[in-house]
C-alpha cells in the first residue's frame, strides 16, 4: 500500500533560520541566512519552504534539485549567463552547477533537492 498524499499549511512564521554554512552556500554580498521549512524528508528526496531577504550567495549544487519562486524576484547566474526569476518561475539544477542567486527582494520558494543525501 502506498503512503497517503501528504498535505501542509505553510506558516511562514514557523521557519527555523538555516546558515549558508548549513545551507551549503558561501556569501557574496549582504546576509545569506535563510529561513526554512522541510515538508517531506526520505531516502530519495528533501521538499520544503524556504525564505531569504535581498543577498548573493554563491553554490554548487550537490544534488538535482528545483526551486519553484512563490514571491520575489532572484537572478541565477551560471556559466551560460544571467536567468531572472520571479512568481511562477522554476529552476532546475543539475549536480556540479555552479551558480550565483541574487535576490533583489524578499524570496520565497518551494525547494525539492533529489538524494541521496
Amino acid at each position: 500500500m502506498t503512503e497517503p498524499v501528504s498535505v501542509r499549511r505553510i506558516e511562514w512564521n514557523d521557519l527555523s533560520p538555516v546558515s549558508p554554512q548549513d545551507g551549503g552556500w558561501t556569501t557574496v554580498d549582504g546576509d545569506a541566512t535563510a529561513h526554512s521549512r522541510v515538508f517531506v524528508e526520505n531516502a530519495a528526496m528533501r521538499s520544503g519552504i524556504m525564505t531569504y531577504g535581498p543577498c548573493t550567495a554563491r553554490e554548487v549544487i550537490q544534488n538535482h534539485s528545483s526551486i519553484h519562486i512563490l514571491d520575489g524576484e532572484l537572478t541565477v547566474t551560471d556559466e551560460h549567463g544571467e536567468h531572472r526569476l520571479g512568481p511562477g518561475d522554476i529552476a532546475f539544477f543539475a549536480p556540479g552547477q555552479d551558480v550565483t542567486i541574487t535576490s533583489r527582494t524578499r524570496v520565497r520558494e518551494v525547494y525539492t533537492t533529489c538524494g541521496p543525501f
